[in-house]
Order: C-alpha cells, then structure tokens, then sequence
C-alpha cells in the first residue's frame, strides 16, 4: 500500500498546499486525477511519492506495491534500434517473450523493434515509453501529462489503457476525455486556501460540485459584503449619538462587525482564467478569400473572420500547412497594407533569452500594454513576474505565449496544439475567447474536447 500523510510542500518559502493525505493500493483499482492549475505542485506531488522531490514534509510509505513513474519529459536516442532499447531493460535474455507480450498490448507490430526511434510517430513514442514501465510489471501507475502531442487515435488508446490496467493509477491530465471516462476520483490542488480538495467522481461531477461551491461563496460573500455595509452606515450616524452614547449596542455592532470582516477574510473564492479581453471585429466581409492554395491535391481557402480547422493523423503534415499558410500570410504585403496583423501560438513554448518574466514582457515593444497588464492578473501570471524563463513549467510558458499573442492584438490567429501544456481551466477560457471575438482564426488540434466546442466555420481534412 502507498500511503502520504501530512504531506506539505513549499517553494520559495511558498507554500503550495499543506496535510495532503492519500491511501492508495493495486486491488482497489482506482483511477485518480490530481488537478491544478499550471505551476501549483502537481509534478512536485508525484515526485515526492517517487523519491524525486525531497523537499516536503509528511510521511510517504509504499510496501507490497511496485510503483512506476511515466514522467513528462524523456528523451529517446534518434539513432537506437527500439528493440535493441527494449531487450536492454530485461534481466535476462529469455525473457524476450516479454517484449512480444507488451508489443500485443499495446497494439503494436513486432516490425517496430527493428526500427530506430528516429522513424517513430509521437504516439509510437508514447507507446513504446509504456512498454518501459510494463516491462517493470507496476501495480500502481503514476502518469504524468501522457498524452500532450498525442493524436485522437492514441488518445483514445490511452483512454482503454486507464481502464484496462489491473491495478490503480494516479493521473496528471488536462485531457477532458480522460477525465471524463477514465478517472473516478479527482484530487484539486488549491493554492489559495492552501488545501487539495476530493471529488468522489470524474470530470463532469467535479466541474458540477466546483461550480456549486463557488457559487455558493460568492452568494455568502455577497451577504456578507451587504451586513458589512450596513453596520458600517449605522455605525456611522449613530456611534457617537446621544442615544446611543452609553448604550452596549455600539459594542456589540463592532464585535458583530470584526466578526462579519474576519467571516469575509476566510472565503476563499477560486480565481479561474479568464480572458476578458475582447476586440470585436465587426466587418461583415466574413466572405472575403484571403488565401488559397493546393496542398497534398487539395483545395485550400481561408475566408476572413472564419474559424478553421486543420484536421488529420499525426504526420499528414498539418503543422507544415498551418506554417505555410504562416509564412504567406506575414510576406504578403497587399494584406499588411489593408491592416491585416498575423499571429501565431506555436506546439513547443521557446525563449531566446532567459530572462526574469517581468523583464521580458516590458522588452516585448509589440505588446499593447494595457492588454498585458489585463492579461498578466487573468492567466493568473503576477505571482511568476520574478522567476527566470527556464523556471517556469510548460503550462505556464504557454500562458505567457498566449499572452504574448492577445496583448499583440491580430486579426489573423494560427494555433498549433493550443492546449498542450496548458490547464483546463486556461482552454475553457481559450475555448470562450475563441468564439466570442470575431477574428480569422486557423487552428490545429487534437484535443477532442477541446474542438467540438469551437464554433468551426469551416474545416480543411488531409
């Protein structure tokens, strides 16, 4: 059994969240999701149970389990043979059958082993790192973001995995399919309140119980906020009254209102993403052909104002069009002269310099300023304006990206993979900044649950 008690984690004399408590075994075949926003101590949490993070305080105890880690981030070598990796992780050469059996499992070909990781698709890449683990025959999973860069194909084999696995797993995702239909316990890290709050459910109960709560403080703060006021206002007349000069109720209303103050102080409300910036665009050209093209013999046309999807398998070459249509659109001087201003939100977040955050926004001179002012305290980004570039966690490296291109304000908007790395509750904002501003929008995703609430004009299959 795993078992955590009273695990606490600081960070720069910050503390994360504090007593967290979890009991976990292979025969109880749970399927946990730890949620959070980007940067609150997801991956520190599981790197403490794994012996990878050592400054916290709490026990961690396992016996009898083998636990395996799917980390986020790993390296293959281009040029090694996959099976020459795989027989290299047995302790015995006869054990081969092994390999054959994980292979079946995960629905690949033997073919694959004679092939260098090189030749292989993210998804296959993917696949082969689960082979790693199950080849150490775990009875508890921890899997850390598995399926960024993922297409729906494997995403969807991802999901029968979860269920499938005979033993219990501890899943970090911002996958809404997942959480949807693979994970029946949802773990909450609250840094506000300091807490890792427990829905005993997956991702529809979690996000109905959430929503409740928060609009049940919001009510009890708003009563709250009215009784404040109205001492307030009679204190105010009447404190030093005639009347009321010897009486015990002016006490009694002060203590009655440092009660009220102290009650407002401990409601904690969750403060989500949300971009509220807005540039409507109201032209009425949403007809008008701004680009077209032939691509793997097909028709290309983007229209203005539209939305559009790039749809397709991993390596049909998506990327390459949505770059293409990138580089025609930032050459094309007819467009720039009729106003048109082109930005894009790329796969992987890159940063030249690694530079504290505030300093780099402030030499970023194509940023409207008050937008990034707006945009700073909504992607929640202010408590991170003094850490380095290369401290920061890929969720909020996309953040700052997705920063980068509102607050640059442009009409014609690519994104590649736009939810990759970033938290659920930043796309369920991106989700909404997307439909309610009017803006030529080319997009490339596999997030199912990310794409079937956009409000796609049009889409282009390869």
């Amino acid at each position: 059994m795993l078992t955590v008690k009273n695990l606490t984690i600081q960070i720069n004399k910050q503390t994360l969240f504090k007593d967290f408590n979890l009991s976990l075994d292979s025969k109880s075949k749970k399927k946990i999701a730890l949620l959070g926003k980007n940067g609150s101590g997801k991956s520190c949490l599981v790197k403490s149970i794994t012996g990878e993070f050592q400054n916290f305080s709490g026990q961690i105890n396992v016996q009898n389990e083998s636990i395996s880690y799917f980390k986020q981030e790993y390296n293959f070598k281009n040029e090694q043979l996959v099976g020459e990796h795989l027989e290299s992780l047995l302790e015995y050469d006869y054990e081969y059958y092994k390999i054959e059996q994980i292979l079946d499992t995960l629905k690949l070909n033997e073919e694959i082993t004679l092939k260098t990781f090189s030749e292989l698709s993210e998804g296959q890449k993917i696949k082969i790192r689960l082979g790693e683990i199950l080849l150490q025959e775990p009875s508890i999973l921890i899997l850390d973001e598995p399926t960024n860069h993922l297409d729906q194909e494997s995403i969807d084999f991802f999901e029968n995995f979860i269920q499938e696995f005979q033993g219990s797993i501890l899943l970090i995702t911002h996958n809404t399919q997942l959480l949807k239909n693979s994970v029946n316990k949802i773990y909450e890290i609250n840094n506000q309140t300091q807490n890792i709050d427990f829905y005993d459910g997956n991702f529809d109960f979690w996000w109905t119980q959430r929503t409740h709560k928060i609009q049940y403080q919001q009510k009890d703060l708003k009563q709250l906020q009215k009784q404040r006021k109205e001492i307030q206002n009679w204190l105010k007349a009447n404190e030093f009254h005639p009347k009321y000069r010897f009486s015990s109720y002016v006490g009694e209303q002060k203590k009655q209102l440092e009660k009220i103050n102290e009650a407002i102080s401990n409601i904690k409300i969750i403060k989500d993403t949300n971009l509220k910036i807005s540039n409507k665009n109201n032209s009425k050209e949403k007809s008008k052909l701004i680009y077209q093209e032939v691509f793997k013999e097909q028709k290309i046309q983007i229209r203005k104002n539209q939305i559009t999807q790039i749809k397709g398998p991993n390596g049909i070459g998506k990327t390459y069009l949505l770059n293409q249509i990138f580089q025609e659109f930032t050459s094309n001087k007819d467009l720039l002269k009729e106003g048109y201003k082109i930005g894009i939100l790329e796969q992987i977040s890159n940063f030249k310099n690694d530079t504290k955050l505030d300093k780099y926004l402030e030499s970023n001179h194509t940023l409207e300023k008050q937008k990034m002012y707006q945009l700073i305290d909504q992607l929640d980004l202010k408590k991170l304006l003094k850490n380095k570039l290369s401290e920061l966690s890929g969720g909020e490296k996309k953040r700052i990206k997705l920063l980068e291109l509102i607050a640059s304000n442009p009409n014609i908007i690519l994104l590649d993979e736009p939810t990759n790395h970033l938290d659920i509750y930043s796309q369920i904002s991106l989700i909404e900044w997307i439909n309610n501003n009017n803006k030529t929008i080319i997009y490339v995703s596999h997030d199912k649950n990310f794409y079937e609430y956009i409000q796609n004009d049009h889409e282009i299959n390869l």
